[in-house]
């Protein structure tokens, strides 16, 4: 649990060393190609590349410590019956969320804002939808999660697990939302020992919630009358996604380097 946390802790570091970085770099390159600073903007246009310079930091470290080597399922695809299972479980899953959610709505968004600057440069829409997910299966799936299983029966290091990737993200609605997904997340990789499988979930997610931002729900965009129907459906879709995931995986043997 110690080590899970201590990497957690150092990815937050790495973000803080990533700004630091890129903020003297845009306020140089503000002040030489206009000759005047503007600190809000700077703030704003150092958003993207402070992210990405702590997921590459993050990402080295990781490689170097073993986490990420192709090693065993690390990287395996799966069988299409897998994968069917992984994408049935991710969009119904989703879909579930959202009706979850909209109960939790009175949580407030820290950090609305910052999605909103990102969401302006197809960097920033890159990083949140594709870039950012990678980097968290690399260190939740990757690391964390290994990291519990080798210590934990699978059922507690799951839940660990999710409860971290929640509190992680230090945003009261993403804590909750990210806490459930991450239950699914976890237990993927669990069955699958690869990562592949969390990428594709995690980009389905966070894709969705970023290109539907101005949804208040996903019944906005259904009939009048069969938004409850669906979610009955999203329901058994989600069970049968398991199911599939379930009777075409074996548990993995992880194993931190």
């Amino acid at each position: 649990m110690k080590k899970a946390i201590l990497l957690i802790l150092l990815y937050l570091a790495m973000q803080i060393l990533g700004s630091l970085i890129a903020l003297p770099l845009i306020l140089a390159y503000s002040y030489f190609s206009s000759g005047e600073v503007n600190l809000e903007a700077i703030q704003a246009q150092a958003v993207v590349p402070a992210l990405l310079l702590g997921i590459a930091y993050m990402t080295i470290f990781l490689y170097r410590k073993g986490y990420l080597k192709p090693e065993g399922r690390r990287y395996a695809l799966g069988s299409l019956r897998t994968m069917a299972g992984v994408l049935l479980s991710g969009a119904s899953g989703i879909f579930l969320l959202d009706w979850f959610m909209g109960y939790l709505d009175f949580l407030p968004n820290w950090l609305e804002s910052s999605f909103s600057t990102m969401s302006t440069s197809w960097l920033g829409i890159i990083s949140l939808a594709v870039i950012g997910p990678i980097l968290e299966e690399f260190l939740f799936r990757g690391a964390v999660t290994t990291e519990l299983l080798n210590r934990y029966k699978p059922s507690v290091a799951i839940g660990l697990s999710a409860l971290l990737f929640g509190l992680f993200h230090l945003n009261p609605v993403q804590i909750v939302g990210a806490g459930i997904i991450g239950v699914l997340l976890a237990w993927v990789y669990y069955r699958t020992g690869s990562l592949v499988p969390g990428i594709v979930l995690h980009i389905m997610n966070n894709s969705a919630s970023l290109f539907f931002s101005d949804l208040e729900s996903f019944a906005q965009l259904l009939p009048s009358g069969i938004y409850y129907p669906c979610l009955v459906v999203a329901a058994l879709l989600l069970l049968l996604g398991i199911r599939l995931i379930k009777t075409s995986t074996m548990p993995c043997g992880c194993s931190a380097s």
